[in-house]
């Protein structure tokens, strides 16, 4: 199972084209795992601006990461560039 951010819901993990994963990189900033192959908690979000807009305004990631996360670096043009990209397996 994984975590949405917005709608803020429980998935399973068979459908990975349906969004993207953000992870937190030190010191606590939020940055889009395009791959997944980041370690660390992760959290994911539907690459449309609605789901962005809010997650950010729900402060939908302190909470999916059990902490204070700067966002401030993040941007729905980062979570959209990261949703044309293949995923690649191995």
């Amino acid at each position: 199972m994984r975590l949405a951010l917005a709608p803020e819901a429980v998935e399973p993990d068979a459908d990975r084209s349906s969004g993207r994963r953000e992870v937190v990189s030190q010191p606590c900033r939020v940055v889009v795992d395009a791959v997944c192959r980041m370690p660390g908690r992760g959290a994911w979000i539907h690459p449309r601006p609605e789901c962005f807009e809010a997650a950010v305004r729900r402060k939908a990631f302190n909470r999916a990461f059990r902490r204070p996360v700067s966002i401030e670096s993040l941007s729905f043009e980062h979570v959209e560039a990261a949703a044309v990209r293949p995923w690649r397996r191995g």
